[in-house]
């Protein structure tokens, strides 16, 4: 500047001797200062992705759909004033919106945002979706291209992916014969595969992904244009790519308005309309409400998920009096590499979701934490956490304006022949204990009537012999005579022999399994268990026989044992945060469970959380008049080491 005579030598000078540093301001600014940054945040990305435009450069006024008492009761959700988090890692992202319009009414985008345009849990999230996924995958397509009802039925039995992998439940356990409300409503994951594979087998696994793709989900596509079957209980990620969808509670509360609304799409969206300062030009984008479904099958999937809310898996987390709310839950897994990895509890689940909405109105979460942390994540007794999480939010979000789930009229009722596969319609002929009542898109109503086919026989000499906890049971199956003059059809499928067990003579029966043989193994826990045993047809059951029955003697009582086995697990704690003594213990005899039957105190030890250290604590565990004493350890550790997040597997979830 002196050189071209800008300034003064003397000038020159003066400014040469102030040091560079001293004109740098240091002072941190604030960089976020409304409560409402995490709706803000939602905003702002689907101004770049939607209108093209940046609002931090481009003057504009937008005008959005959020609800400021829905958003301020979520913001108290997210900030710890209307909900008790259990720790400071736990994350969570929630989705509300006008099934009718699409229009997103509350966001929350996650805890302890202290930045604009931070992670978004409510959009960014791309997780696996576990159980969530089944009306999607499974049941919605059945209906849709299946012409399936609330009542078809579907056994819940040992099945294998193709590849010979074996599906599990969550509870390691059978049901037998369900109808697919119950299937679906108990969130069983054979069925789900089961109708999975028949969707692709009848219809064609394209059905499947243009089911899905047409209500917002991008879903796994191989080179041959296929989505794996594990996609049937969501154990799949969405793209990260642009214009296509993560698995987000954006997206699935996207998917879930659909069947709130009749069976119409419409992309979830926050803006209504926007101007631009400089010219006074308004923009308003159409969102187009697309019908990806009949409305049958909305209504089919919903009278499902309204009974999985009121009666079934989802009945803690979505049961409000005065409110008519159908709602799914989910769970996925950690892998057993993970878990083995990063020494994470055997329980440990990675993801929880619940997906829930009203004739008016759609919530969906996600819950869990953004890595992987040692001593913070999730387990199977966490899902008490989920669904306390989502009532809390239901309860106060959801309007309590008496709206039902009306009946269209492509939907009619009727009475089918409990467990027939196929479908037969009851009629004189059925018994009023074999009518199953279920609705059906008016043109695909079972053809197939009911006959007045006679009882199969009874087995004769059943006999029931007890050691530890095992019973062996044996019979004298039906010989090829008896089944002479019994009608049947090919359809029916095999006879053989469906086992239930009940505690005492009054109590209900719970399915064991069937089998053609004439003997069963069987471990359980009942002090006085008695077992029936129905000749029945593999795929009809309405003319299966009466029933025989054997009671246990002998086994009031829990029995004296010489030994049992204890799982017992190790433990992790974070400095100065507090520690709470949940007993991860498991009591075992004869390889059942009998945790429950067992008295478990704990003798000695102490954890103090405000010294790092390992404590030792121990406990007396008493079963069948024997005792044991256990121990195990928690490590107080100053410092929480972080792990980037794996791939997951649903498995054995819900």
């Amino acid at each position: 500047m002196k050189r071209h005579g800008y300034i003064t030598d003397e000038e020159r000078k003066i400014a040469s001797s102030v040091p560079i540093s001293s004109l740098i301001n240091n002072v941190q600014v604030k960089t976020i200062d409304t409560e409402y940054q995490g709706y803000i945040d939602t905003v702002v990305d689907e101004l770049e992705d939607n209108y093209g435009i940046n609002p931090y450069t481009t003057a504009v006024k937008v005008y959005t759909a959020m609800n400021r008492s829905k958003q301020d009761f979520i913001n108290k959700v997210m900030n710890g004033e209307a909900w008790a988090w259990e720790n400071e890692k736990a994350q969570a992202g929630v989705v509300m919106t006008d099934s009718a319009t699409g229009e997103v009414l509350a966001v929350g985008a996650g805890r302890n945002k202290d930045t604009e345009r931070s992670y978004n849990f409510a959009t960014m999230t791309n997780k696996h979706i576990g159980s969530t996924a089944k009306p999607l995958f499974d049941y919605g397509p059945a209906v849709q291209y299946l012409g399936w009802g609330t009542v078809n039925y579907i056994v819940d039995e040992p099945h294998s992916y193709t590849g010979g992998k074996p599906m599990n439940n969550h509870d390691g356990g059978y049901k037998g014969m369900l109808p697919m409300y119950q299937a679906l409503g108990l969130s069983r994951n054979v069925p789900a595969l089961k109708t999975f594979q028949e969707v692709s087998r009848e219809a064609g696994n394209d059905k499947i992904i243009e089911f899905v793709t047409n209500l917002g989900i991008t879903p796994e596509i191989d080179a041959n244009g296929s989505i794996h079957e594990a996609h049937s209980i969501g154990a799949f990620t969405g793209s990260t790519k642009k214009g296509e969808s993560r698995n987000s509670p954006m997206t699935m509360a996207g998917a879930y308005q659909a069947f709130s609304n009749g069976g119409y799409y419409i992309k979830p969206h926050t803006i209504k309309k926007i101007v631009y300062k400089d010219s006074g030009e308004t923009e308003e984008k159409k969102y187009t409400k697309t019908r990806v479904m009949k409305d049958s099958t909305a209504y089919i999937i919903t009278s499902a998920l309204n009974w999985a809310a009121n009666d079934g898996l989802a009945k803690s987390a979505a049961k409000i009096y005065g409110v008519d709310i159908a709602a799914k839950t989910g769970t996925a897994n950690f892998t057993e590499e993970t878990k083995q990895k990063y020494g994470l509890a055997y329980d440990a689940v990675n993801d929880l979701w619940v997906c829930g909405y009203t004739p008016t109105q759609t919530i969906t979460f996600w819950y869990g934490y953004d890595k992987i942390y040692p001593d913070y994540h999730s387990t199977s007794t966490s899902w008490r956490v989920r669904d306390s999480f989502y009532l809390n939010l239901a309860d106060n979000l959801f309007d309590k304006n008496g709206a039902t789930f009306d009946m269209p009229s492509s939907v009619v009722k009727v009475g089918v022949v409990r467990g027939s596969i196929p479908l037969k319609v009851a009629n004189e002929y059925t018994s009023p204990d074999n009518i199953e009542y279920g609705y059906f898109d008016a043109e695909n109503v079972p053809k197939e009537s009911d006959v007045n086919y006679s009882n199969l026989p009874n087995v004769s000499n059943l006999s029931a012999k007890m050691s530890g906890n095992t019973v062996t049971l044996s019979w004298s199956g039906i010989s090829a005579d008896s089944l002479f003059n019994v009608q049947y059809e090919d359809s029916y499928g095999s006879v053989g022999y469906d086992i239930y067990v009940k505690d005492g003579s009054g109590g209900s029966e719970s399915f064991v399994a069937t089998t053609t043989s004439t003997s069963y193994k069987h471990k359980t826990n009942l002090k006085n268990p008695v077992y029936v045993v129905y000749t029945a047809f593999a795929n009809y059951k309405s003319n299966k026989s009466s029933g025989a029955s054997v009671s246990i003697n002998g086994n009031n009582d829990t029995p004296t044992v010489t030994d049992f086995d204890v799982k017992i697990e190790n433990e992790n704690a974070i400095q100065n945060d507090p520690f709470t003594d949940n007993l991860p213990i498991i009591v075992l005899y004869n390889s059942v469970d009998v945790t429950s039957e067992s008295r478990i105190e704990k003798i000695s030890g102490s954890v103090d959380t405000s010294t790092p250290g390992v404590y030792k604590l121990e406990y007396k565990i008493t079963y069948g008049g024997k005792t044991k004493t256990v121990s195990r350890t928690v490590t107080v550790k100053a410092n929480t080491t972080i792990h980037d997040e794996t791939t997951t597997t649903v498995n054995d979830t819900e």
